[in-house]
């Protein structure tokens, strides 16, 4: 620490202490322990600021902080106070062309947002939706780190309005659909994708209508008829349609267009024995719906599609006709 703290300038020096700090926390706790109390994390950070231009010691200094912050809270808090999240985007600010470098930004940002209220706003007003925005649209090829991105997309929007409104107006709407398209084959992407589909456009009226110009439905219609034996993904997707269609004329016209009800049908056949499946696709429009037996139709649910509870069948005709009209 003393060395980090008296020769802040030594490249080199800064990130043999990176690396060696990072392997005292992964295989010592005790040792670990006691480099955060010396003041580990905040020696990391401000190397991060004083050599951002160096690509390898940024890489050291993620890797250092996930060991240091993994499963423990207190240095979490810690990384939050000093201000890891802005040091994380101004490295992807900087090295904004090495996708490798951007796929571990997105990782520390998705692990600092997921559980952090603070973290998440913090994200937002340093640029950090922006710098993801970016780094998916500057690196589309590969499928992995277009996953992690929308990961930490989804995190950083969790009850955070303001950040939802800046997912809009950074273009990561069109990202995340760029991936989609790109990326078809990707089971766990698609999934993903459509779960940040449906955060992006719950309550952002803005958001919904931008997803829907930007072929959002389409999307994730095309997600489901590829990967029909999935599950979780239809059920994601069923969300994301039922989301972008709740007061949006043009895109429930658009779904219908596209098929959709015979897509979520086709998903109900498949998956029948999927309680939570049949709830979602079945009570999109009316949740809670008791059937004639006086319970939730998700009783009903597991049964076979021919045998769905007579309220289950009249929601979905009436889901049929709110899509086509």
């Amino acid at each position: 620490m003393v060395a980090m703290r008296t020769h802040r300038e030594d490249t080199e020096l800064q990130q043999a202490a990176c690396a060696t700090l990072g392997h005292m926390s992964t295989n010592n706790a005790d040792d670990g322990a006691k480099a955060v109390n010396a003041g580990a994390v905040e020696a990391v950070v401000a190397a991060m600021y004083t050599h951002r231009e160096d690509a390898v010691l940024q890489y050291a200094a993620f890797a250092t902080l996930v060991h240091m912050t993994t499963d423990n809270a207190d240095n979490m808090a810690k990384a939050e106070n000093v201000s890891t999240v802005e040091a994380v985007v101004a490295a992807m600010h900087t090295l904004r062309n090495d996708a490798e470098l951007q796929q571990a930004a997105c990782h520390m940002l998705g692990r600092m947002t997921t559980d952090y209220a603070d973290s998440r706003a913090k994200a937002g007003n340093a640029g950090a939706v922006e710098a993801v925005a970016t780094a998916m649209s500057t690196h589309r090829e590969d499928a992995e780190p277009q996953h992690v991105a929308c990961n930490t997309l989804g995190h950083m929007i969790t009850d955070i309005a303001i950040n939802k409104a800046r997912v809009g107006n950074a273009g990561a709407i069109e990202a995340v659909l760029a991936a989609m398209q790109g990326h078809i084959d990707h089971t766990e992407l698609q999934r993903t994708a459509c779960i940040l589909l449906s955060r992006m456009t719950t309550k952002n009226a803005d958001n919904t209508a931008k997803a829907g110009n930007a072929g959002a439905v389409k999307a994730a219609m095309a997600a489901m008829q590829g990967h029909r034996e999935n599950a979780e993904l239809q059920h994601a997707a069923c969300s994301t349609l039922g989301r972008m269609t709740t007061d949006n004329a043009a895109n429930r016209a658009k779904a219908g267009n596209a098929g959709a009800v015979e897509a979520v049908v086709a998903a109900m056949r498949t998956h029948r024995e999927d309680a939570e499946l049949q709830q979602v696709a079945c009570q999109k429009r009316n949740p809670g719906r008791e059937c004639g037996r006086r319970r939730r139709c998700r009783g009903c649910a597991v049964q076979a599609f021919r045998n769905l509870c007579v309220a289950s069948v009249r929601v979905c005709a009436r889901l049929l006709l709110h899509l086509r009209n």
